[in-house]
């Protein structure tokens, strides 16, 4: 495992949206002073080539109304490492880099073996305070997913060890790269509390289609609390 710091973005920098960061796939500012970098940025593409209808804004309720996933810890072979106070498992190769998001926020990037222009790459962050409950939180990222068209946007309340409070949300999203070419994604997020009304996020980005069962998927959810 390789250590780091760097700057560099995985699919362009990490956007504040509703007090909390979602990761690269998500909704990016066209206004982000993001540093450049050789591998290809992207912008959020215009083309509607996401076949699923997004859910109607006023169908949403505040707690999650999909059924659990049912996720659980995952033991995958790796290293441990702590990021953020919290221990994952990261495999083989994996490497971890030091950044900042748009609003100057520190958060850790990794990525894994595989791992073409940022994709497939987890960013963890620490938040001291969420400033609301972390349910409505989560309840302002998937309408805001869902105002932003992403395609089969789905968020569910999980039972988690040391937490009383753990939500996932899924979606696809797609991107046009610097090169013009369009680059489809299928995101994770993992919204943790901390009991004290903060927490972390666990964002992660992986090809469409390639992300349930993979070793991405087995990262974030081999995170362990203090």
């Amino acid at each position: 495992m390789n250590r780091c710091v760097s700057r560099r973005a995985a699919i362009g920098e990490l956007v504040s949206i509703g007090g909390c960061s979602l990761a690269g796939c998500s909704i990016m500012s066209r206004g982000s002073n993001a540093s450049p970098s050789s591998a290809s940025t992207v912008t959020v593409s215009p083309v509607p080539s996401l076949a699923t209808t997004p859910r109607p804004i006023k169908d949403v309720p505040s707690e999650p109304d999909s059924p659990p996933r049912g996720v659980h810890p995952a033991s995958p072979q790796g290293s441990r490492e702590v990021i953020k106070g919290l221990t994952f498992i990261l495999p083989q190769d994996a490497s971890i880099a030091d950044a900042t998001d748009f609003d100057n926020r520190s958060v850790t990037e990794v990525k894994l073996r595989d791992t073409r222009d940022g994709v497939p790459s987890l960013r963890v962050r620490q938040v001291a305070s969420y400033g609301r409950p972390l349910v409505s939180e989560t309840y302002a990222q998937e309408v805001l997913l869902l105002t932003e068209r992403r395609g089969n946007v789905r968020r569910t309340r999980e039972s988690w060890p040391k937490t009383k409070e753990a939500y996932v949300i899924t979606w696809d999203q797609d991107v046009t790269g610097s090169d013009g070419r369009e680059i489809l994604l299928s995101c994770v997020g993992f919204w943790l509390g901390n009991g004290h009304g903060g927490g972390w996020t666990l964002n992660g980005v992986a090809p469409r289609g390639q992300l349930d069962g993979s070793a991405l998927w087995d990262l974030v959810f081999s995170v362990r609390l203090p």
